[in-house]
């Protein structure tokens, strides 16, 4: 594992530095390697911040910069990891580095950056981590040590450590061993005592020097530890103790000594003698003892002389042993003195370094030893003052630089956030205009995809008609265009007999519609189709609206359904200014907009602050009032997690704005949010929030209102002032960031989660703004124009003055615009009674308009009667229905000329008469009775509605029609083309003539009697042919006229029964109009008449004449026909269609006629109650009904006529359409004849020719309908067997083997080596011998007979694989070159249709299924073979060459022998590269295809075999695709036993029982070792590992690099002569 890191550490991420196992302890201690591990995959951006050092900064700067982005990748890193880390402990790096390489995988197989990983983690982990990295970053600042601490640590130390050296020198106790006398006792005694006591004085004066040197070290710093100090104390008073014991044993040693000395004056005085040369006679001398006067007498005898000797010898003895303890002691004392001189100087240098001059040092030691005690405890407490005061002012500089440097961090992390959240938006705001992009393409393509339908529509019409579109159908195709219609129709899927189950596409219903209505347009506009024909005569125009029933219906719709009023008057007082201010999040709106409303007293409304309000009053108890109740509205939405619906919240701000005094003024704070909200907000104040669009006139009007009033005018905006606050997406994100920071310290620590949910919305927050913000903008910009942009990136000062300033002017306006209409209002009363008293005289007569000859075209009828339409819905009548009498608004105008005071109506004066419908006409507004309108207003709707849609059903039935006629002539004319080119029996009869023609010898065809007898045949073959060719010539004609009875009949009456059926749509509009007016006008003339329950119909069409025809009821409550005994003859299509047009015409003209009749009869009747009521009015009804009705007898008779026209005009082009069909139809029976007859000739020219020529027919007579050749491919008599071609023969091409050879050397070495693997001795041993053996016979190529030793040498060098053993099918395959190299993709291609063939599944196939198998090249080449019959047939060397690799790689120990496929295919995909041969046998043992990158072409050039180089050079393009497109393959996985199967190829070819050659690692050690990196790498040996993984590890790669078993050699390199540069890329293979 660590091999693998330091190669990924190394090889793939090259740091600065490179790392050994031996060194990761060391090399990330710091953690600057880590974050530049973390830097090489764009997770630590603040890299540059990072510190190289080793000091206690860098570590507590890099670890505290590394934990965030560790925490993200989610790996558990702590103070105590980062303290392991800095000590260098032992597999903590190995560990965390194992860690961190899992998990950077991972990501970068997920591809995700930093910064998704970031978005992408909860908010309440994010704030969890950030609470945990401010705990770790304090705790690793207690835990690092300053760098000066560790020094003056490792002084103390190493201070301690020599003091106690020093201390074990200078104290050791020595045993005292008695003295003896010596020669000069005395003497030395005093200089040892002499010697002691100086000893003594230095050694007391080196302990004062000492104790002064203790003295002048400063006292440790206050941040040294208590237990150091107390080790101290207890060091220097155990140094004291030793001090002391050492003069105890000095004072005792002087005590043992005096003893010693008067014990010598005790034993001298008892006859013992004193040290010195005494005589040893046997006389006896005298001794004078000093500082005695008593003499003593020594006897002389040889015992006592003896003990005395003995005695001497031993205090000589023990005088020269206290002699060397003595000296060895002054020693140890020197050492010891030498070793406290050692100490001071080591105290010295300690006071150096800690800044302490030489000269304080001096001073402080005279100091010490001259002053008292009392003078240096008051220098020890000023100087530890001044430590203090340093150490405070020092602490207090670091938290200064501390602060600052977190300062600039929180700066930096500050940027690098509002950085991220840049991106963010950016990104955001990409995805946005990606939307967009994607919509508007999606557009654009439909758009496109709609013009290719029209074009792909417009050439199968030209099919079906020949090439002529028709007006009609361009219009109708172009109308769905342009509404965004699909001009096909839906694919239908569904099953028989579920048809009535399916619903109808709603689609096809819309397309129906607009079809429906652009015919009814052109019908009532009389434009397109249904212009007025020019074979009608006279060109007339749509007749123009009937103002006089248009004034009745209006009239009784109004009193049916009076008209509400709105109020005009604004509930709302008036206000000095209404405003809102918009902005996108932190824009500056509450901040300016307080201001501005502390400047100027206005209110300023926010939706939040008037919710918090509303829920505090619902919590407080105000339980009556409005604000308490919609604050538990609120409450009981946001229980339930619900947002506030916008309803309530336009409520909640309404009865604010109630609350606002008036003649002040308020602003909205960031409302309306949206559309909706903007939309509610104006209704709510009393304004219109109309979408805008245009009203569409409706169809179903036929009577509009002749004095429509006016629209009225849109309403003005309820707001005075939208006020948008403009700001790009980085100052809203710094701001947001700007505003976090300015909070308290208390505030952060206690909030930090809302904080962070603060700063986590502010992306959203502006990413919503932008998506409503679109609308809002066309709402109050466009619609209303009360949008102001105001420039918000500024300060609060300018932006406060910006807005102030826009304000200021709005209110200017407002106070200037409330006092211009007073000013207005007078203007306007004047105007009116200067008005009122012209108005006195009528106005003229309007004239009729004059026709013109201009007729609107096609495309403007449509679009023409829309706005008619539109702009007749919009008059709608304003009659006051208030008054009794129900006067029309025009009549009240007039009053002063048509009324009087009580309501009474005068005429007007006889000369100035205006005509009835004119628009100075005076309707009759009579008062009516009440059941009169709640019966006639609905019947004309019903009116209205059956026309409407009748008319409609009649134009779809129409277009149907138009389209069935289309289809079925192209089906007619393409049906009998079909007939004309059916088969007949004429070929049949020419051949059995030509079979009975050559059989004639031939020495009878020049006799003129067999001449005469052929010719004479051949005359009644031609008669024959023509009898067929008339019979099939009356049989098109039967069929031409089968094709065409009856149809035309049928369709011409369909077309005509359309056209009746309309017509009886007219007449009904008008027997139904002319009721309806003669019910309201009798109902104003006297009593109410007798509402008819349902009105008798005129019918056109007999229900009898074809049931086949559906016949469309006139309206759905009324059915009545006439009796259904009467019948009357068939008449034909036009005289049928102008005898329905003549009588609609007789049944308008009866109606009107019998109207006339009726209200004369009926005016001679009631002549005594004229008197009631005034003669005046009576005309005028009579006048005003007449006029009415000859409006509407008039506009009927058009409509008919139009329709009569058209029915004639459809009819002419039905009949010229078929005539035209029928007529071409003709002329191909007429060529199609002709050329029948042209081919009979020239068959009767060519035998004739063959019959003078005494000839044969050598090739076959075809008489194929029209057409008549020779079949050249068909011989009729029989040619002279050509002589059979010789054996085809191999080639031998250069040093390439031929087949025979390829098999001659396969049994040589299948004999010596079944196996197919054999040592390499033997194979050059076994190729001398055939070399040698079969010198001459041809047994193989002439280059391979020349080669010496050295050369074969190499060839079995370049087949030696590692244990000296050579694969000899290898051998054969490099022989055997060049043979079609298979790719990749062909491999697997063959291995999928050997395992088909497969069925078994065994892995084995025969010989019968192999050949059967279709490799990568073709069995057989397309060769040309020789003309002359002597030359060999071409030589098939892919066939053979297929057979071949059967026999070298099937199993012949077997019987039949048979192949393992898999074990074929692996030979083949070795490669030049042995890397890529891996990969290519591990694809084809997988069966899928493994991703890997190939370096280049494999095969340059080969040895051509003719055919074979196509071939290649398919093979080659084929492996240059491969390449291209390998990224885009799979990465398959890869389990162990295919890599087992790759890996040991080579050792399953060996007998079972043979040993393995020496090295050679076999297959369960393989086992072993694949387990053993399935699991390094995570997985199971079950589990297929991803090759892109497995090929990552260094087993895996060496694998690839070594295996040469799947090596492709090129041997003709080597038996080739060296070819210059040219002929070598020729033979180039790896």
């Amino acid at each position: 594992m660590s091999d693998i890191l330091c190669r990924w550490l190394n090889e793939e991420l090259r740091l600065s530095r490179a790392v050994e196992p031996k060194t990761f302890a060391k090399n990330f201690s710091n953690g600057y390697l880590i974050g530049e591990v973390l830097h090489k995959y764009q997770l630590q951006n603040d890299f540059s911040m990072f510190m190289k050092k080793d000091t206690s900064i860098s570590k507590l700067n890099n670890f505290t910069r590394l934990e965030p982005t560790l925490q993200l990748l989610g790996i558990s890193f702590d103070i105590n990891t980062a303290q392991d880390l800095m000590q260098e402990k032992q597999g903590v790096a190995t560990r965390l580095l194992y860690q961190l390489y899992v998990s950077l995988e991972k990501k970068k197989k997920s591809d995700i950056s930093g910064t998704v990983m970031e978005i992408m983690q909860p908010a309440a982990n994010a704030g969890l981590h950030k609470k945990e990295h401010e705990i770790y970053s304090d705790r690793l600042h207690q835990v690092v040590r300053r760098d000066a601490e560790l020094k003056l640590q490792k002084i103390s130390q190493h201070y301690e450590e020599k003091c106690q050296q020093w201390s074990d020198r200078s104290v050791m106790n020595h045993p005292i061993q008695p003295n003896r006398p010596l020669k000069g006792q005395d003497d030395k005694r005093m200089k040892n005592i002499e010697k002691l006591r100086v000893c003594r004085q230095k050694h007391n004066g080196i302990m004062s020097y000492n104790q002064a040197a203790i003295v002048q070290v400063p006292k440790p710093p206050p941040y040294t530890s208590q237990l150091n100090l107390k080790k101290r104390q207890h060091q220097q008073q155990r140094r004291e103790q030793q001090a002391q014991t050492v003069q105890t044993e000095i004072a005792q040693f002087e005590t043992n000594r005096m003893k010693q000395v008067t014990f010598g004056f005790a034993s001298s005085s008892s006859g013992q003698p004193f040290h010195g040369d005494f005589p040893l006679g046997g006389s006896s001398q005298g001794c004078e003892v000093p500082g005695s006067g008593t003499k003593l007498v020594l006897q002389s005898n040889t015992k006592y002389i003896q003990d005395i000797r003995q005695r001497l010898e031993e205090n000589a003895l023990a005088r020269e042993l206290r002699e060397k303890r003595r000296d060895r002691f002054l020693v140890e004392q020197l050492k010891a003195h030498e070793a406290q001189e050692e100490a001071r100087r080591e105290e010295q240098l300690v006071k150096r370094l800690t800044r302490q001059t030489q000269q304080e040092q001096r001073l402080v030691a005279q100091l010490l030893q001259v002053r008292m005690q009392k003078d240096v405890i008051r220098e020890n407490r000023l100087f530890r003052e001044q430590q203090y005061q340093q150490r405070r002012e020092r602490d207090f500089q670091e938290a200064l630089e501390k602060e600052a440097a977190l300062a600039r961090q929180a700066k930096f992390v500050g940027a690098e956030e509002i950085r991220k959240e840049l991106e963010f938006c950016s990104r955001i705001a990409a995805e946005r205009a990606q939307s967009r992009h994607k919509k508007h393409f999606t557009i654009c393509k439909d758009v496109v995809e709609q013009i290719l339908d029209l074009a792909t529509k417009v050439g199968e019409y030209r099919l079906l008609t020949g090439n002529l579109i028709p007006e009609k159908a361009m219009r109708e195709w172009k109308e769905l265009l342009f509404s965004s219609l699909p001009l096909y129709e839906p694919i239908k899927g569904q099953q028989p007999g579920f048809e009535f189950s399916t619903p109808v596409d709603p689609v096809e219903i819309k397309k129906q519609e607009i079809l429906k209505n652009q015919d009814y347009d052109e019908y009532t506009n009389m434009v397109g189709e249904w212009a007025w024909p020019e074979e009608a005569g006279e060109t007339k125009f749509p007749s123009t609206n009937n103002n006089i029933l248009g004034h009745v219906v209006q009239r009784l719709r109004n009193i049916v359904r009076p008209r509400i009023m709105a109020p005009s008057s604004s509930p709302f007082p008036h206000f000095t200014l209404k405003a809102c201010v918009l902005g996108t999040f932190c824009s500056g709106k509450t901040t300016c907009l307080a201001k501005i409303a502390e400047a100027h007293g206005i209110y300023v409304l926010s939706a939040d602050t008037l919710i918090e309000e509303a829920l505090s009053a619902y919590k407080n108890g105000e339980k009556l009032s409005t604000r308490a109740m919609q604050g538990a509205a609120a409450e009981k939405e946001l229980r339930k997690g619900n947002v506030i619906p916008n309803e309530l919240l336009v409520d909640i701000i309404i009865e604010a704005v109630r609350k606002v005094p008036a003649q002040s003024g308020w602003i909205l704070d960031g409302f309306p949010v949206d559309i909706n909200q903007a939309h509610l907000l104006e209704k709510a104040m009393g304004g219109s929030a109309d979408d805008g669009k245009g009203f569409v006139g409706c169809r179903t009007n036929l009577a509009a209102d002749p004095n429509p009033p006016k629209p009225p005018q849109p309403p003005a905006p309820v707001l005075d002032l939208a006020l948008l606050l403009d700001v790009p997406d980085e100052c809203v994100v710094r701001r947001a960031y700007n505003k976090t920071d300015t909070e308290t310290a208390a505030a952060i620590s206690s909030c930090s989660t809302d904080k962070t949910m603060y700063l986590a919305q502010t992306t959203h927050r502006i990413s919503a703004f932008k998506e409503t913000w679109h609308k809002l903008e066309k709402w109050f910009g466009e619609k209303q124009n009360i949008l102001a942009r105001v420039d918000a990136d500024v300060d609060e000062e300018e932006l406060y003055k910006r807005v102030e300033s826009v304000l200021q002017q709005v209110m200017v306006q407002r106070e200037e615009a409330v006092v211009t209409p007073q000013v207005e209002d007078v203007m306007l009363e004047s105007g009116k009674a200067s008005k009122s008293s012209s108005s006195a005289t009528p106005p003229p007569l309007d004239q009729p308009p004059a026709p013109t000859n201009k007729t609107p075209r096609p495309t403007e009828s449509c679009s023409s009667l829309n706005e008619e339409k539109a702009q007749s819905v919009k008059s709608l009548s304003k009659s006051n229905t208030n008054s009794p009498r129900g006067h029309s608004r025009k009549a009240s105008t007039s009053s002063a000329t048509t009324e009087d005071p009580q309501g009474v109506s005068r005429n007007p004066p006889e000369a100035a008469s205006p005509c009835p419908g004119s628009p100075s006409w005076v309707f009759v507004d009579e008062p009516l009775p009440p059941e009169i309108p709640e019966y006639l207003s609905p019947h004309w709707d019903a009116v209205c509605d059956s026309y409407v849609n009748n008319v409609k059903a009649v134009m779809q039935q129409l277009r149907s029609q138009r389209t069935v006629i289309d289809h079925h002539l192209y089906n007619i004319r393409q049906e009998y083309k079909q007939y004309l080119g059916r088969p007949d029996l004429k070929q049949e009869l020419v051949s059995q003539w030509q079979k009975d023609f050559n059989s004639i010898t031939d020495d009878m065809r020049e006799d003129e009697d067999t001449k005469a007898e052929l010719h004479l045949r051949l005359d009644e073959l031609r008669e024959r042919l023509w009898d067929i060719s008339d019979k099939r010539k009356e049989e098109d004609e039967r069929e031409r006229a089968a094709l065409g009875e009856g149809w035309l009949e049928d369709h011409s009456a369909v077309l005509i029964n359309h056209h009746s059926v309309l017509m009886q749509v007219e007449l009904d509009r008008f027997q139904d109009t002319l009721c309806i007016l003669r019910v309201y006008y009798l109902s104003m003339y006297k009593q109410v008449p007798e509402l008819p329950s349902s009105l008798d119909c005129i019918p056109l069409l007999d229900k009898d004449q074809d049931e086949s025809v559906p016949f469309l009821p006139r309206r759905p409550e009324s059915s009545k026909t006439k009796g259904q005994g009467q019948t009357e003859p068939v008449k034909p299509p036009q005289e049928k269609l102008i005898s329905d047009y003549q009588e609609a015409l007789t049944a308008i003209s009866k109606l009107v006629s019998a109207e006339a009749h009726q209200g004369e009869t009926k005016e001679q009747k009631e002549k005594p109650p004229e008197k009631e009521r005034p003669k005046t009015s009576a005309n005028k009804i009579h006048k005003e009904y007449a006029a009415a009705l000859g409006h509407e007898e008039n506009a009927a008779q058009v409509r008919i006529a139009l329709v009569k026209g058209h029915g004639l005009l459809m009819l002419h082009s039905l009949h010229s359409r078929a005539e035209q069909t029928f007529s071409s139809m003709e002329k191909w029976l007429q060529a199609h004849y002709v050329a029948e007859m042209k081919s009979i000739d020239q068959l009767t020219e060519v035998v004739r020719h063959h019959i003078e020529n005494g000839a044969k027919l050598q090739n076959e007579l075809v008489l194929e309908c029209t057409d008549f050749y020779l079949n050249g491919d068909c011989h009729m008599v029989a040619s002279q067997a050509t002589p059979p071609h010789p054996p085809p023969l191999e080639k031998p091409t250069q040093c390439t083997m031929t087949i025979t050879q390829l098999q001659f050397l396969l049994q040589q070495l299948r004999t010596v080596a079944p196996s197919g693997l054999i040592s390499s001795s033997e194979f050059l041993c076994l190729l001398r011998n055939i070399i040698t053996v079969n010198m001459g016979r041809n047994t193989l190529p002439e280059p391979w007979i020349d080669k010496n030793e050295t050369q074969f040498m190499e060839i079995v060098s370049l087949l030696t694989d590692d244990y000296e053993l050579i694969d000899w099918r290898r051998f054969l395959l490099s022989a055997a070159l060049p043979w079609p190299f298979p790719s990749l993709t062909q491999l697997l291609e063959v291995l999928q249709r050997f395992k088909a063939a497969d069925t078994g599944d065994t892995g084995y196939i025969e010989e019968e299924q192999y050949q059967q198998t279709e490799l990568w090249f073709s069995n057989k080449s397309i060769q040309p073979v020789p003309e002359d019959p002597s030359e060999p047939l071409p030589y098939e060397c892919l066939g053979n060459l297929r057979k071949f690799f059967f026999q070298l790689f099937a199993d012949h120990s077997v019987s039949p022998p048979r192949l393992e496929y898999v074990s074929m295919l692996q030979y083949f995909a070795a490669d030049p590269n042995p890397r890529q041969g891996f990969i290519r046998a591990l694809s084809v043992v997988s069966g899928q295809h493994l991703k890997h990158s190939l370096t280049g072409h494999l095969v340059k050039s080969m040895p051509s075999i003719g055919e074979a180089t196509e071939l290649n050079e398919e093979y080659k393009e084929e492996e240059t695709q491969l390449c291209a497109s390998s990224s885009s393959l799979g990465d398959g996985g890869v389990s162990v036993s295919a890599l087992l199967a790759v890996i040991c190829h080579k050792v399953t070819k060996m007998k079972i029982g043979c040993p393995l050659p020496p090295g050679c690692v076999s297959q369960q050690e393989y086992t072993e070792q694949l387990v053993d990196v399935f699991r390094e790498m995570g997985y199971s040996p079950e589990d297929c590992v991803p090759f892109s993984v497995l090929s990552q590890h260094p087993f895996t790669q060496g694998l690839m690099e070594t295996s040469t078993q799947y090596k492709l050699v090129n041997i003709h390199r080597v038996l080739l002569p060296q070819p210059d540069e040219g002929e070598a890329n020729n033979f180039t293979v790896s």
